[in-house]
């Protein structure tokens, strides 16, 4: 599967939707689909090593738990963004990366 295919992939849709607390449906997933695909897919699918897969997860996750602020109407517990990042994972794993 091309890179664009990929990031236009409704898997990623599918995977915020059950991510998301319901609390912060739909504005949150909206912005989250769209950083998701945008900025830290790119990052993770281009990375070159382990150590810089690991950066990009991590930014994702501090993205994730950082509070609700103007810009970004959601958040999530720790242990949701640590779900939402391994199921992200799991599905690149089966995509090839």
């Amino acid at each position: 599967m091309q890179k664009d295919d990929i990031l236009k992939s409704d898997l990623w849709q599918e995977l915020v939707d059950i991510n998301m607390p319901a609390l912060f449906k739909p504005e949150g997933s909206e912005l989250l689909l769209m950083r998701l695909t945008g900025q830290y897919l790119p990052v993770i699918i281009q990375a070159k090593n382990e150590s810089s897969v690991e950066k990009a997860r991590m930014a994702l996750w501090h993205y994730l738990v950082s509070p609700i602020n103007k810009n970004k109407p959601f958040t999530m517990e720790d242990f949701e963004a640590d779900k939402f990042i391994q199921d992200t994972m799991v599905v690149l794993g089966k995509l090839g990366y």
